[in-house]
């Protein structure tokens, strides 16, 4: 199950949102031993932010979900960054682009986040990770996957 980790720069200070995360989850886990759970990143704008949250817990059963136009258009640090730092914890990828202005969904290659570097180098630190195109108009970012693959 995805689900957004929640963070709120307006409501919360990082600090206590990882503190009070971390408590969530390992006290959720307990309770409902047949569940996986991957956080969302959304308006984190570290990734240390959301890695404290899974250290904390440690549990195999509480993963990643690293949404890359999330990062592009919310965090000072790079997608690249965020891949290499999280790498152990992804098990599934969002895959948009924007400008990183807004989190437009824009189509894989028509955006700021350079797609193909990332996406051989999730292949590479993530190789079991699920992917998930979340687009409005998904057809031609698929011909360009496509396309991609067969070279």
């Amino acid at each position: 199950m995805v689900l957004h980790a929640g963070f709120n720069p307006w409501l919360y200070y990082p600090e206590w949102f990882r503190e009070q995360s971390a408590e969530f989850w390992r006290d959720f886990l307990r309770e409902d031993p047949r569940v996986e759970i991957v956080l969302e990143n959304v308006l984190e704008q570290e990734p240390e932010w959301m890695l404290d949250i899974l250290r904390a817990v440690d549990s195999p059963r509480l993963q990643m979900c690293l949404d890359v136009g999330h990062v592009n258009a919310y965090s000072p640090v790079g997608v690249a960054e965020w891949l290499r730092r999280c790498a152990p914890w992804i098990s599934h990828f969002h895959l948009h682009n924007n400008d990183g202005t807004r989190d437009a969904h824009d189509g894989l290659f028509h955006g700021s986040i350079p797609m193909r570097e990332l996406l051989e180098m999730a292949g590479e630190l993530c190789p079991n990770a699920t992917y998930t195109l979340e687009l409005p108009d998904a057809e031609s970012s698929l011909r360009e996957l496509v396309k991609l693959i067969d070279n």
